[in-house]
């Protein structure tokens, strides 16, 4: 959406801060529905209040790197993200990396590129501020992917639910603020199309929550994050291809076959 909205010159501010407003909603209904007693722990308070900030933290500064760098360059980048769960989880959670997960995990690099290649002339218009800005988005995406994990091992596990709907609802909080400081129009159509976003936003923390949490990947979050990034690059790339009509090259085909190759390497690991 946020490729859409910039091919057509047109702000997403609203569209991100509705979004937010649906997933906050489905948090409340897993809430309401839960046979589990509520309880709010300090630590799901402050993760759910920093992931508030971290969400739309990110939305805004990829959307400014995209209107100075260009969607290619920005996006690719932002892949490197990454990096940033993976080694959590070996420095942090003695988590031990295979050959083959190795491998797997090098290989969904590989497909970033030929993907989402970046060509030479995109770096010609860059400037200093590239120096900070790029190492500064790949840090805030990498624990953006991470907070659920951080959630997972200082969390209450009955608090899950708690944990999504304060971070929403801060999510929310604060993208509506940030809306009304800069005084933006809010039209219908931005609005309703932000709902829309909301249940795929909801679920895709909830599932990655859930996944984190099993017996295998609670002890190869690396495998998970980088299954969870292949198949959503592999999925934007289709889409892309479907919806846009967008070119589909040799190198992208290769690419296509190294996430594939990845998604078998690392989902037939142990």
């Amino acid at each position: 959406m946020i490729k859409i909205y910039r091919q057509q010159g047109r702000r997403a501010e609203v569209l991100i801060a509705s979004n937010y407003i649906l997933a906050m909603v489905l948090g409340w209904i897993f809430l309401w529905t839960t046979a589990e007693p509520w309880s709010v722990s300090a630590a799901t308070f402050w993760l759910g209040l920093g992931g508030g900030l971290l969400w739309p933290s990110a939305f805004y500064l990829y959307t400014w790197g995209i209107a100075i760098y260009g969607l290619s360059l920005t996006g690719a980048i932002s892949r490197l993200a990454l990096v940033i769960p993976i080694l959590f989880g070996i420095f942090f959670l003695s988590e031990h990396l295979t050959l083959r997960t190795g491998v797997g995990i090098l290989t969904v690099g590989s497909a970033f590129i030929l993907l989402n290649p970046v060509k030479v002339r995109m770096w010609h218009s860059s400037n200093w501020k590239a120096v900070w800005y790029f190492p500064v988005l790949v840090l805030i995406f990498g624990f953006v992917d991470l907070w659920v994990n951080l959630f997972n091992h200082l969390g209450p596990r009955q608090e899950q639910f708690v944990f999504l709907t304060l971070l929403f609802s801060f999510s929310m909080l604060f993208s509506w603020l940030a809306v009304a400081v800069q005084r933006l129009k809010v039209t219908t159509g931005d609005f309703w199309t932000g709902l829309t976003i909301g249940v795929p936003n909801f679920f895709t923390s909830y599932f990655l929550l859930e996944s984190l949490k099993s017996p295998f990947f609670a002890e190869h979050s690396a495998i998970a994050y980088t299954l969870y990034s292949a198949v959503g690059v592999l999925l934007v790339f289709c889409l892309g291809a479907i919806i846009w009509r967008e070119k589909i090259t040799r190198g992208h085909l290769i690419g296509i076959a190294l996430a594939v190759t990845a998604i078998v390497l690392l989902s037939d690991v142990g």
